[in-house]
């Protein structure tokens, strides 16, 4: 049997479509999931709680978990079902804690006819919450499809109130917020800066770590900003509320940042926003231009994660004279439409012993310096000569607990902070070799 015959029955290296529904519910702090099927559905949530993120509260010691199950096992699916269906979802939603419920059944309890639907219009109606069904797609999907269905189902049923639009206010679709830590803390923290810096209120976010209410924000908007991770949640929101949409770069790096800033600009008619665009990029330039000759010219780079992220992240790194070698994305094939620019160096879909062979394998043959990119290859080069950042999801290793952003102008002094103090501690390691303490 040749390689490609044998790859078709080798298990994939993908974060499953659950998990990205789970980010989703993880990325709103006040709603709560119900999935229909057995005990290991809330086994996923370990994917997340106190490993990618160590401030999550998905679960609880109380017992009362953001994300819960049904218990389904085979013997039950013959069985009706939909009265415990239903008490289920009224307990979670006659608690104070909970802003907004959902349901998603596992592929196991979606071929028995419950009729989620009904269930949740009852339950919405005696409590008061709003309600939602996520439909599973977890046989065909990664992470991406999971927390895109997600953010697409609230988006398509999310009721809004008539509001008046609050003059140049903006709402953010599309920012990859992965974990309750300080890092994405601080992206928060620098998109509202900057887009203060230009005279421009951003009055949502999907997602931030907000509660479900301050999503509605989005409909006083009078911009939707999206910025990648959600394309079709912003464009189904600028439908049903009339709201223009710009499409805009994930915003890590100087480049993209200053795109959407004058994007944004130009949309408003704002003519004074050069001063705050230049002054900002001025700033960064500055401490970076020493740095360009001793460490990013002809630096090689290896990386893993998502495609969307690694757009801005090449083009980024790329304009201070580094060269990306070989690219790992870890999600299904399909998600290669997110690529800007093709190349030949590119794995996608890997099996596990691709990543190891073909990944490393990729490293030694360009000798990179630098690996940049999530856990599913960072745990290869952590504490060999190699210098290693790890960013992107899943992030089990590297973690904040203060405001650290990658995003906006800040973002990338301190990006570019944390590569350099992995490229001196892999000089030292080069020399020494590995340091024994006696």
């Amino acid at each position: 049997m040749n390689r490609e015959k044998k790859r078709l029955f080798m298990q994939r290296l993908l974060s499953p479509y659950m998990v990205g529904v789970y980010l989703g519910v993880n990325g709103i702090n006040d709603f709560y999931l119900l999935v229909d099927g057995p005990d290991c559905s809330y086994m996923k949530t370990q994917y997340i709680a106190k490993n990618q993120d160590l401030f999550s509260n998905l679960t609880s010691l109380s017992g009362f978990h953001r994300i819960t199950n049904t218990a389904l096992h085979p013997i039950m699916m013959a069985q009706n079902r939909e009265e415990k269906i239903r008490d289920l979802l009224m307990k979670i939603a006659r608690s104070e804690i909970s802003g907004a419920i959902g349901i998603t059944p596992m592929p196991m309890a979606a071929v028995t006819a419950v009729d989620y639907k009904r269930i949740l219009r009852e339950v919405e109606k005696e409590s008061r919450k709003p309600a939602f069904e996520f439909r599973n797609k977890s046989l065909s999907g990664d992470w991406l499809d999971g927390y895109f269905e997600f953010a697409k189902v609230l988006a398509h049923e999310i009721k809004f109130k008539k509001t008046g639009k609050k003059k140049r206010s903006v709402a953010i679709v599309g920012l990859l917020y992965d974990r309750n830590e300080f890092d994405n803390a601080g992206n928060v923290s620098e998109i509202i800066r900057i887009f203060k810096g230009i005279g421009v209120e951003v009055l949502s976010i999907w997602f931030s770590g907000c509660s479900f209410s301050e999503l509605k924000k989005v409909s006083s908007c009078d911009l939707i900003v999206s910025t990648g991770y959600l394309e079709e949640a912003a464009e189904i929101l600028s439908d049903r509320l009339n709201i223009p949409i710009l499409r805009c770069p994930y915003p890590l790096g100087i480049e993209q940042t200053n795109s959407i800033l004058k994007s944004v600009s130009e949309f408003f008619g704002i003519k004074d926003t050069n001063r705050f665009i230049e002054s900002e990029t001025a700033r960064v330039v500055r401490r970076l231009e020493p740095l360009i000759d001793m460490y990013f010219n002809r630096l090689r780079i290896g990386y893993c994660g998502d495609p969307i992220l690694y757009n801005s992240l090449k083009e980024s790194l790329e304009l201070l004279g580094a060269r990306f070698e070989f690219a790992v994305f870890v999600n299904t094939s399909d998600k290669m439409r997110f690529l800007k620019s093709k190349s030949e160096n590119v794995i996608i879909e890997p099996t596990i012993n691709e990543i190891y062979e073909l990944g490393i394998g990729k490293s030694e043959k360009y000798n990179i310096d630098l690996f940049i990119g999530n856990s599913d290859m960072s745990s290869y080069f952590i504490g060999n000569n190699k210098a290693t950042v790890e960013l992107g999801f899943p992030s089990y290793f590297a973690h904040s607990i203060v405001e650290e952003p990658y995003l906006g102008y800040r973002g990338f002094l301190y990006l570019i902070n944390r590569i350099l103090k992995e490229l001196r501690y892999a000089e030292v390691r080069e020399v020494l070799g590995e340091i024994k303490i006696p």
